[in-house]
């Protein structure tokens, strides 16, 4: 029993003497940190431009279908979370929780490219898989999790976990942010703004682009 032991404290990572995080793991929470942060800055991003969305991409449309199309919008990337997570989460337990999390993040880029372009051709199907597909990629917070609990040491995983919790707050600031500056130099801002009249953002963004 003593060599069975004395073999399984050899292969575990983090022992009583080990930091917080071992040096080769401050890479991993680094990639943890991005991969977190980018999946809620798509997931924000969205927010501030809706009113661009409904006024270029579903002219023809009546208030009530533009309404419905852009709720479909805005569920369609939390509801591919909500339905891949549990994936994502099973292929890390077979092939490692770092593959997962950097073709997650690889898979973001692409998505937010498509969105891009699907911005710049006044696309609403390409609009939408670019959502769906962000949503998809973005499913890995809880192999994010996962990861955080491999690395760190039990009485330490809670300042570990915050490294996500910090992510997710970034992320979420700084997603209506970016959409928001997107917003201000789109060309039609102005009409889709003017549905505002009452807001006092409506004349902060006035001042932004004077």
């Amino acid at each position: 029993m003593k060599p069975a032991a004395t073999a399984q404290k050899k292969e575990s990572p983090l022992n009583e003497d080990s930091p917080r995080f071992q040096p080769a793991d401050r890479v991993g929470i680094g990639i943890v940190f991005l991969v977190v942060f980018v999946d809620l800055l798509g997931f924000g991003l969205v927010l501030p431009l809706l009113p661009v969305y409904a006024e270029h991409l579903m002219t023809g449309y009546s208030p009530t279908t533009q309404g419905m199309l852009l709720g479909f919008l805005m569920t369609s990337f939390s509801l591919m979370q909500f339905l891949f997570s549990p994936l994502w989460g099973s292929l890390s337990d077979r092939i490692g929780r770092r593959p997962v999390l950097l073709v997650g993040l690889a898979g973001s880029t692409l998505c937010y490219t498509l969105f891009g372009l699907a911005c710049a051709w006044s696309s609403l199907l390409l609009m939408f898989l670019a959502r769906i597909g962000g949503g998809i990629m973005g499913a890995t917070i809880s192999t994010a999790q996962a990861y955080i609990a491999d690395v760190t040491k039990a009485e330490h995983r809670a300042s570990g976990m915050a490294v996500i919790g910090a992510a997710f707050g970034l992320g979420f600031t700084f997603g209506p942010l970016l959409g928001a500056l997107a917003m201000s130099v789109a060309p039609g801002k102005q009409a889709a703004l003017s549905t505002l009249p009452d807001l006092p953002s409506t004349r902060w963004w006035d001042s932004l682009g004077a």
